[in-house]
């Protein structure tokens, strides 16, 4: 779609499963099976949407997908699928790989990082909190965290500290919450603004108040900064992209947790 002077693309690098519960938390599964259904083995079927910035002079990748260094139990285990993966879906929009100039990740969790080795060309921009916590493994989630698919770009990272503009028209911030130093992406041109919200408000089904990932590693972050987040993206009409929404990949936030979807223009 159009942002202002920008081409804005929302990329897929497949499906893959989690557990209904390990994405819903205290909700019951009662309420959450209302908004998403769920297989036999209690697993809910989640995108990865990953986002691609040409702002004229750059070539900007919010996210790099799951990859695909997975094992055949691995694979199993998350029911990876993949009609089109990010790299053939980056070539769909006109340029190649080696052209993407920018790489933005949210956090390192191992689903947003995935093919992060294959932009050799591309400066990585990180939290250094988050570098910090991915490389020494420490806290709840150190599993979540793959040394493969962030080490080998170690020499090209751009260690972030807080808020910071990557480019005119391109800035992070800060918000925590689902780790120490997770941060969402603003991109504004033309009097809009596209939010990319990564795993803070993973899918538009977790805008209710308690609807609260377990994964977050600090949950009572996570529940004030998405109602500062909401409130702002309904005033302000944001365009906000669900990183693992299956339904919803971009939309606008209304009253009472409503959504509007956005329409490619």
């Amino acid at each position: 779609m159009r942002l202002g002077d920008f081409e804005v693309y929302v990329l897929s690098d497949g499906t893959f499963k989690l557990d209904g519960g390990s994405m819903f938390g205290v909700i019951p599964k009662l309420l959450w099976e209302k908004k998403i259904r769920c297989d036999k083995k209690n697993r809910i079927e989640l995108a990865l949407n990953c986002l691609l910035v040409k702002t004229g002079t750059k070539n900007i990748l919010v996210e790099t997908g799951m990859g695909e260094n997975y094992s055949a139990k691995e694979r199993k285990i998350y029911d990876i699928k993949k009609d089109k993966n990010l790299i053939e879906s980056i070539s769909g929009t006109g340029i190649s790989p080696d052209e993407i100039t920018d790489v933005i990740l949210t956090h390192l969790h191992f689903d947003h990082t995935g093919y992060s080795p294959s932009f050799s060309n591309a400066a990585f921009h990180i939290q250094k909190a988050e570098w910090d916590d991915a490389v020494s493994k420490c806290g709840l989630t150190k599993k979540s965290y793959r040394n493969e698919n962030i080490l080998p770009v170690m020499e090209r990272v751009n260690f972030l500290a807080g808020a910071e503009n990557i480019c005119e028209g391109v800035s992070v911030e800060i918000t925590g919450g689902h780790t120490k130093a997770h941060q969402i992406v603003k991109v504004s041109s033309g009097g809009g603004t596209l939010v990319f919200f990564g795993d803070i408000i993973p899918t538009a089904n977790h805008l209710g108040k308690f609807y609260i990932c377990p994964y977050d590693v600090y949950p009572l972050d996570t529940f004030k900064i998405k109602e500062k987040l909401k409130q702002q993206a309904i005033k302000e009409k944001w365009r906000c992209v669900f990183y693992h929404d299956i339904k919803v990949p971009v939309a606008e936030i209304l009253l009472n947790d409503e959504i509007k979807a956005c329409q490619p223009r």
